[in-house]
């Protein structure tokens, strides 16, 4: 690897070149990624491109030295939306909603970034008016992350490249955070739940249909399927044909031991009263196992999952009782229950003050 003469090419990259950028050309793809990596860990700013030249592609490595760049990293901002997600959390189980009002000077919704030093502010706002151990806890996730040097930056844009090698996908059991790229960044494999339909009549030609050809779903993946529930037309007391959800299942997981899937049913519908029954009440493996553990709700307080579980149905009937079945309507409601958690939405919609 070699100083390259075309200052006033590359120079563009960082303004007028001076004596702290350095520019370096390579045959080698993989060098100049190394070099690119390296810089970036010790703190400064630097760029891959490409050209052609005599018939062979030429790496180029722009590194900017000086102090001001290497610093730049480090001020970059923090997502609004790590702030307003936490807020949401909180005012659903404690009630903040003069916290809202009291950090709303703070935090601007209209922008997507705040500055380190108003985030530190907003941190200290929220640790002087809630005590509580899962406050703790988010607060010293946040203030790692605030005083970290780990740059925060809003993708622009995302475009397909003509690629022939290998891609390396390193999972992280716990975070799934790898690092990629010419220059090295945080990347993070993101799971979107889905539902979908599947002609079954139970659960187990369910668990058949789907390990067996040709789909061939290996046992050891069904855990990846968290709920299963089965619909089916019946006749009602007065002898209308409707549809009722029959039953729910929980997916458990795969037992090596008798090679069979764990499931658990969790509701079941009662046809003599035409009522549905939860059976999950206490011992439900997705709100205590997954739903709890990723909310950082402790062992104490599992109860508080089932009370909300409770008052989600309550605002489903509260909706019902007020004849609120347009699509639309059910649409902002759910989407106004999201955003102000499901308690004020509750006593908004008690009101007819929500729509």
């Amino acid at each position: 690897m070699s100083n390259t003469d075309r200052y006033g090419t590359l120079g563009a990259f960082f303004g007028p070149l001076t004596s702290s950028v350095k520019i370096y050309k390579t045959r080698i793809f993989k060098l100049a990624c190394q070099l690119a990596w390296f810089s970036r860990i010790r703190g400064y700013l630097s760029e891959v491109s490409k050209r052609n030249g005599g018939g062979y592609p030429l790496y180029y490595v722009t590194i900017d030295l000086s102090p001001k760049a290497s610093l730049r990293l480090r001020n970059f901002r923090i997502p609004v939306g790590v702030f307003t997600k936490l807020l949401r959390n909180l005012e659903l189980r404690k009630r903040l909603h003069e916290l809202s009002t009291l950090v709303s000077t703070t935090l601007k919704r209209s922008s997507d970034f705040i500055s380190k030093a108003a985030a530190l502010e907003l941190m200290k706002i929220i640790r002087s008016q809630v005590s509580s151990n899962e406050v703790e806890v988010l607060h010293n996730r946040l203030n790692t992350l605030v005083n970290s040097d780990v740059a925060l930056v809003k993708v622009i844009n995302v475009r397909r490249i003509n690629y022939e090698g290998y891609v390396y996908d390193i999972s992280v059991p716990g975070t799934e955070l790898f690092f990629g790229g010419s220059t090295p960044i945080a990347l993070h494999n993101t799971g979107h739940p889905v539902m979908s339909t599947f002609h079954a009549a139970d659960i187990d030609r369910l668990i058949q249909r789907l390990t067996s050809h040709p789909i061939n779903v290996p046992k050891t993946h069904m855990d990846a399927l968290n709920v299963a529930w089965f619909q089916s037309a019946v006749y009602t007391k007065a002898g209308f044909l409707a549809r009722r959800v029959i039953r729910i299942y929980e997916i458990l997981g795969y037992d090596p031991s008798t090679d069979n899937i764990l499931v658990m049913p969790v509701f079941s519908w009662d046809p003599i009263n035409d009522r549905f029954l939860f059976s999950g009440r206490g011992s439900s493996y997705l709100l205590e196992e997954k739903i709890a553990v990723m909310r950082g709700i402790s062992r104490k307080e599992l109860n508080t999952i089932y009370e909300e579980l409770d008052l989600r149905s309550r605002f489903i009937e509260l909706m019902i009782k007020k004849k609120i079945f347009n699509y639309y309507d059910v649409w902002k409601a759910v989407v106004k229950a999201h955003h102000l958690g499901i308690e004020e939405a509750y006593k908004r919609l008690l009101r007819d003050e929500l729509i």
